[in-house]
């Protein structure tokens, strides 16, 4: 099979990895989605024929995912179990791979079978977040209370901190743990960095990209940061608006204290966000904990460890048993300029160079066809509510994220855990991708930023350093000036 395979009309646009997505990972999303998430999903379906660029992008071929869709929307309303079986899946598997990745006795192939085993539970309730499943079955149940909830605050309001997980998140401890560094640094008090570190220095990797945790010099960059734009105090006031959140919120539930079916969506609703927050940064402190094995492994190899993710899952077995890399020095560099891997009736396939970078930008002239480009005005959902102008930074990954200063538009396709940082400085963030339950809208409610969801064309259509005003209180973008 070569690139002629390749037709960019065949496949369609799905999302924007968040964090960067290497060879080595693309080959564990794809190969996962093609065999082992058709029996974790419980809907007797076919795998995917996937592919992954590596501008980290992801596309799969035309038809698949929306069969998929229906069936699962189908089995959501129909089957009420269907949904626990998800939640169990999900929280089982991944704390599976904690198990296995903290028992000190790791083999390549045990981590190959975890591993693609763990890709489905990361996919399948984001299909459920993605298409508002549970937070839709929220809205119509509330609405039946509109006049009474208008009463004490807007339906929309009412919904985003009804929805709100109630379960702590490791962001939440992360925040409180820091901005306890800087009142002790600002005070002139003795600080405990190695706490810190060792807790939550995981926070600035992602799955199998060969970034290091936090070190102690950041840290400390990070808590003079805060000093100087005084977040510190940003950080009290959000405190402040979640304790009013929570009275709101027990108001609220006293109106439908009987509605025993919208009680039990909500309870479901934030079981299903904390969940998807959870999932990820447990995965990204597990991963980061395996960092000195991949440097035994690219050591093993041959391969400089920012390297062994431009092999294939296959290549890195091969070369473990040989004990020299299969791939040449010449060929990786050619795979670090552009690669594309995809799965196709069942078969792993690698494109890299100049070939890569054709089909790639192809693909991308595909994502454009029906968009215009003088967009004026953007809708999306309302994720968290706020009104701000500034000037747009586009961020396709969170490595691009440094771009971002105080009072920006980060604009991305969706964020994760090490977004972070850029999210704290951002005046709003836009994203294409999401239900109201995603990473971007819990996170955004907890720093109180605006946010707007489900664009689907931001980052297509705005470009960094436009000035946009985002309503975030109507899920509207509007350009100002180029």
């Amino acid at each position: 099979m070569n690139s002629q395979n390749i037709n960019s009309k065949d496949w369609q646009y799905e999302f924007q990895q968040r964090g960067g997505h290497p060879l080595l990972m693309a080959d564990f999303w794809c190969e996962a989605l093609c065999f082992n998430y058709p029996k974790e999903i419980g809907l007797n379906i076919k795998g995917f024929d996937y592919l992954m660029t590596s501008e980290s992008k992801g596309y799969y071929k035309k038809g698949q995912r929306e069969a998929i869709i229906e069936k699962f929307k189908d089995r959501l309303e129909k089957d009420p179990e269907y949904l626990q079986y998800i939640f169990k899946g999900t929280k089982n598997t991944i704390d599976e791979f904690d198990s296995f990745m903290t028992s000190g006795s790791r083999s390549w192939d045990v981590f190959v079978e975890k591993f693609l085993n763990l890709v489905p539970w990361y996919y399948i309730p984001w299909y459920i977040t993605e298409f508002n499943f549970i937070s839709d079955k929220v809205v119509r149940g509330l609405e039946k209370y509109k006049e009474r909830i208008e009463k004490i605050t807007d339906l929309n309001n009412a919904t985003m901190i009804l929805l709100f997980p109630n379960k702590k998140m490791g962001f939440q401890e992360e925040q409180k743990l820091f901005y306890k560094l800087v009142e002790q640094t600002k005070s002139g008090k003795k600080i405990n960095i190695s706490e810190y570190l060792e807790n939550f220095g995981w926070m600035k990797t992602f799955v199998l990209v060969p970034v290091e945790p936090l070190n102690e010099k950041e840290l400390e960059d990070k808590i003079d940061a805060a000093i100087k734009e005084k977040s510190d105090e940003t950080y009290r006031l959000q405190q402040e608006r979640k304790g009013k959140d929570k009275e709101l919120v027990d108001e609220l539930e006293k109106i439908f204290t009987s509605d025993n079916e919208l009680n039990e969506s909500i309870k479901d609703a934030r079981y299903l966000g904390w969940l998807l927050t959870w999932s990820v940064e447990d995965s990204m402190k597990t991963f980061a904990s395996g960092i000195p094995w991949y440097k035994e492994i690219a050591k093993t190899i041959g391969v400089k460890y920012e390297d062994w993710v431009y092999l294939t899952i296959s290549e890195i077995s091969k070369s473990l048993k040989a004990r020299k890399s299969v791939v040449s020095e010449k060929e990786i560099l050619e795979r670090k300029k552009a690669n594309i891997l995809y799965i196709l009736d069942g078969k792993v396939e690698v494109i890299f160079g100049d070939k890569a970078t054709a089909i790639i930008d192809s693909l991308k002239q595909e994502e454009k066809i029906g968009i215009e480009e003088n967009v004026k005005e953007i809708i999306g959902k309302s994720a968290s509510p706020g009104k701000v102008r500034g000037k747009v930074k586009i961020c396709p990954t969170a490595q691009d994220s440094h771009i971002v200063e105080d009072g920006d538009i980060l604009v991305t396709g969706m964020t994760t855990p090490d977004y972070v940082p850029a999210m704290k400085k951002a005046g709003a963030i836009v994203t294409d991708e999401g239900g109201l339950l995603c990473h971007a809208a819990i996170i955004s409610r907890e720093l109180g930023k605006p946010c707007v969801i489900a664009t689907k064309i931001a980052t297509k259509v705005l470009k960094t350093g436009d000035l946009v005003e985002v309503d975030a209180d109507n899920g509207i973008i509007k350009k100002i000036k180029s």
